[in-house]
């Protein structure tokens, strides 16, 4: 259940583009938030949101859930997002372009920096977006369902639920204007 709240706030927080505390809805015709309406059937707690899950059926997303499943067999192990590998990759990319673990250095270097698709075997990009440091990222929006339903070949965690895919926006789609004014130090 926690798990499912979590989800939701996080859908939530990417919708908004800011955190819950801060959001204000972006509704209207929003087809983001129109997709995460389709899947509440009831109750927001049933929405979640993903850069990536295993059952996105692409052929790169099956190669990656394979590549993990082979390394990492067990249920209780089952924590495969594609966005902790990003955000690793991202980090070790910016220290080894800015020379330095300096984290201002490092910061500097993140700004307008891509993430190479080819690194995943093409399961997920995005861009680091200069003037506030918002990672600019596909989204896909899903519910849980019963393993074996229609889109849900794997389940998380040996749970026999895993997600099914109501929605996918490319990053271009998901991207909000911003006003910030990030200062550097």
């Amino acid at each position: 259940m926690r798990r499912r709240f979590l989800h939701a706030v996080l859908a939530l927080t990417l919708v908004c583009g800011a955190w819950p505390a801060r959001a204000q809805p972006a509704g209207g015709d929003d087809p983001i938030v129109l997709a995460l309406i389709e899947g509440l059937s009831g109750s927001f707690a049933n929405a979640g949101e993903a850069v990536h899950h295993p059952n996105l059926g692409t052929p790169a997303s099956e190669r990656f859930y394979a590549e993990f499943r082979s390394r990492f067999p067990k249920p209780e192990d089952d924590y495969v997002h594609a966005r902790l590998q990003v955000m690793v990759e991202m980090l070790v990319a910016a220290i080894e372009r800015a020379g330095t673990s300096d984290a201002a250095a490092v910061a500097r270097a993140l700004e307008g920096m891509r993430f190479d698709p080819r690194v995943l075997g093409g399961v997920h990009t995005g861009t680091m977006r200069a003037t506030d440091h918002q990672f600019i990222q596909p989204l896909v929006v899903s519910v849980m369902d019963k393993l074996g339903a229609p889109g849900v070949p794997h389940d998380n965690e040996g749970s026999g639920f895993g997600f099914r895919t109501l929605r996918a926006f490319e990053a271009k789609q998901t991207e909000q204007p911003t006003t910030c004014k990030m200062e550097h130090p």
